[in-house]
């Protein structure tokens, strides 16, 4: 059980036009995944864009719009409820996709998307695994997006300054997950004091490395047993 995301769809070439000219924190993905114990869930999506790609974006013509989906399109399930708004934070556009109802609901949407996409462009997936468990899995592959090979062609000096423009325009970036569930049972991200589970990676790495990232948590709707 896999899934993949990579920012290819953003082009090679614009990416390192945002490098060159040198736009902090260009853009950032953050995921949030609430669980109640009636089964009940809210995933929203958001992509953050920053006011230097904002306004690189107006100077060409083409505007940072709220184009994505994530998958979630128009045609779902009459039990799942789909909102997506825009709004602005510090001259910064943040794009957001919230998706509400039963998490049961949720499944096969996401399976749909994945097996309709190609390897580097799938989103999430949750797997089903009984008796109120479920699995959520997050991998994100940057290895096509990787721009390490084509610095090694470089001269010295070029090389050394794309790497340097590369670590000075993503910095702070991060594509991150959030998951409240009423119990976690086993994850490899950060379990705050409340239970919930935070997990995060640098994009400056991501597209620098090429490497593959993995999220995972399995979680049940049915509270911990407390002991008192």
């Amino acid at each position: 059980m896999s899934l993949h995301l990579s920012v290819r769809h953003l082009g090679r070439s614009l990416l390192l036009s945002l490098l060159a000219v040198g736009l902090s924190g260009c853009f950032e993905v953050q995921q949030k995944l609430t669980v109640h114990e009636d089964g009940e869930a809210e995933l929203m999506l958001t992509v953050a864009l920053s006011k230097g790609m904002v306004d690189l974006a107006d100077s060409t013509g083409n505007g940072a719009d709220c184009d994505t989906d994530f998958g979630f399109e128009d045609d779902l399930p009459p039990t799942l409820t789909k909102t997506s708004h825009t709004r602005t934070e510090d001259g910064d556009v943040l794009c957001d996709v919230i998706v509400t109802g039963p998490l049961i609901d949720m499944i096969p949407v996401m399976e749909d998307y994945t097996e309709r996409k190609d390897k580097g462009n799938d989103f999430v997936l949750i797997q089903d695994l009984g008796d109120g468990k479920f699995a959520l899995v997050g991998q994100y592959d940057f290895s096509d997006d990787s721009i390490d090979k084509e610095l090694q062609e470089s001269p010295k000096g070029l090389e050394k300054a794309i790497r340097g423009a590369v670590m000075a325009s993503l910095e702070g970036a991060e594509i991150s997950w959030e998951v409240r569930a009423p119990n976690v049972l086993e994850t490899n991200g950060e379990t705050r004091e409340d239970g919930s589970v935070v997990w995060s990676f640098p994009l400056s790495d991501a597209v620098m490395t090429g490497n593959t990232y993995t999220f995972e948590v399995i979680f049940e709707t049915t509270p911990q047993a407390k002991f008192f």
